[in-house]
């Protein structure tokens, strides 16, 4: 076993509570055996306990475990944020987590999914962005105002050799609609997305994403979110667009305003808001008066009218493992449930493993077990 709870430190930390070794299994919710079984070195904790197990004692990470291979760097995460929300130390241990259990697929990927695509210098400067998406559009063979679906930018992410995590999260109305993990040892990208979002939204978390994969030195920083944002931005509404929409404003009265605004988002199935702070950043690039229309009240009715993808993509209702599995496969091509069919066989992980990874319920994870291929016993 590579790692080992650090017994001593942790029989500290519990006498300094004045806690016996059953009133941490309670806390735990486990039973005393299996605690004696970490501390003895026999087994070792689950990462969701011994995250929470950090909590009770108010240890570290590093203080609780003793890891007799060379030690790795941290994963690199990002939550895609939404409306300035602030990510949580939980959730990001939480995320890094989920890069720990990832580094074993690494050595299932070939050397397409580990080659590091960067941008050089990368810069929130409007002429460094517009000049960005302008070539990312060129290599897709699309001109400055053709429209960005999320086929096209599953494909970039592909070429990029990022791997992507179709989930099934709910609605998530702080962030969590999309995560990206890099793991600097292996080069590995992985980006999880949630299929149960807005399809508005849904392609502009794709292209904020697909901005971490270019720039993996910024992923995890407040630069590296505000980087996204406007990639993202520019991506899906470019100065092309922005200059015309912005002439067909002028003088314009708030109703007329929204409603062409309205029709340029969902022409292009984005949000009103992208729409609007793409004009507004054209008008400020180039020292003209911005746009002061009220929008807002407008924003949800409009995101209303679109579907989830999950809805898209299983019209009947909630799938089964198989269905999923294969639809997604499918519609994301990605590799993701090839690797984990051959790290399954040849592993001893089962279910609480896949519940982890793909954070959901040991009910629903023991079904996608079975369906690739583990072995019901």
């Amino acid at each position: 076993m590579d790692s080992r709870l650090n017994t001593p430190q942790i029989a500290r930390a519990v006498q300094a509570l004045n806690l016996s070794y059953d009133d941490l299994a309670r806390r735990l919710e486990v039973v005393p055996a299996a605690v004696t079984q970490w501390l003895s070195g026999e087994a070792f904790p689950a990462a969701n306990r011994l995250l929470k197990l950090s909590f009770i004692l108010n240890m570290s990470f590093d203080d609780m475990v003793v890891n007799s291979s060379p030690k790795l760097p941290e994963p690199v995460v990002a939550y895609r944020r939404k409306a300035q929300k602030i990510t949580t130390e939980v959730e990001i241990e939480l995320a890094r987590t989920k890069g720990r259990l990832l580094r074993p697929l690494a050595n299932y990927l070939d050397n397409r999914h580990v080659k590091a695509a960067t941008f050089r210098e990368p810069s929130q400067d409007y002429n460094y962005i517009q000049q960005v998406v302008s070539d990312l559009r060129k290599s897709l063979g699309m001109s400055d105002e053709s429209i960005i679906s999320y086929g096209n930018l599953i494909a970039k992410f592909n070429e990029l050799g990022a791997v992507l995590v179709p989930v099934m999260w709910g609605e998530r109305e702080k962030h969590g609609n999309a995560l990206h993990i890099f793991l600097p040892e292996s080069n590995a990208t992985w980006v999880y997305l949630n299929l149960d979002a807005n399809v508005c939204d849904f392609n502009f978390w794709m292209a904020h994403e697909l901005a971490h994969v270019f720039t993996p030195d910024l992923a995890g920083s407040n630069d590296g979110e505000d980087f996204a944002d406007a990639f993202a931005g520019a991506l899906l509404y470019p100065r092309a667009c922005a200059a015309k929409l912005y002439q067909q404003l002028i003088g314009k009265h708030d109703g007329v305003a929204v409603n062409l605004i309205k029709a340029a988002a969902q022409e292009r199935v984005i949000s009103l808001y992208t729409v609007y702070l793409a004009i507004n950043n054209y008008a400020k690039h180039n020292g003209l008066p911005v746009f002061k229309f009220s929008i807002f009240g407008a924003m949800k009715n409009f995101e209303k009218q679109f579907p989830t993808v999950t809805h898209l993509l299983f019209p009947k209702g909630a799938p089964d493992a198989a269905t999923y599995i294969a639809t997604t496969k499918e519609a994301f091509v990605t590799p993701f449930f090839d690797i984990l069919v051959s790290y399954l066989r040849d592993s001893a992980q089962g279910p609480g493993w896949l519940a982890e990874v793909l954070e959901t319920s040991i009910l629903d994870a023991k079904e996608m077990y079975l369906a690739l291929g583990g072995n019901a016993s």
